[in-house]
């Protein structure tokens, strides 16, 4: 009765078989991105945040931080602003993003 019980809690196997078939063929395809590292972010003297580039930013668009929340497996992205003619305009609701280095 047991062991007809623990093969019932068993997940479908067709099923995982599908699931790790799909993520192996997601690793062999080319790691293409649209996301470029242009620097990483700094507390100055006076307490305020910079993105910290090691030449001029030259592109436009939304400035993104690589984190891997707490009891997360994997890592995500996460906007702190937006960049304009090289001007860093950061978004008031993601503080919880902010860290040093990243």
């Amino acid at each position: 009765m047991q062991a007809a019980q623990i093969l019932a809690d068993l997940p479908d196997l067709a099923l995982l078989h599908r699931r790790t078939e799909q993520a192996l063929e997601s690793l062999r395809q080319p790691a293409t991105s649209r996301h470029r590292w242009i620097g990483w972010l700094a507390l100055d003297r006076q307490g305020s945040w910079r993105c910290m580039a090691p030449r001029a930013i030259e592109v436009d668009g939304d400035l993104l931080v690589v984190r891997q929340p707490a009891g997360a497996s994997t890592a995500s992205l996460g906007q702190v602003g937006e960049i304009k003619g090289g001007e860093v305009t950061w978004r008031n609701d993601s503080a919880e993003l902010f860290l040093e280095g990243r």
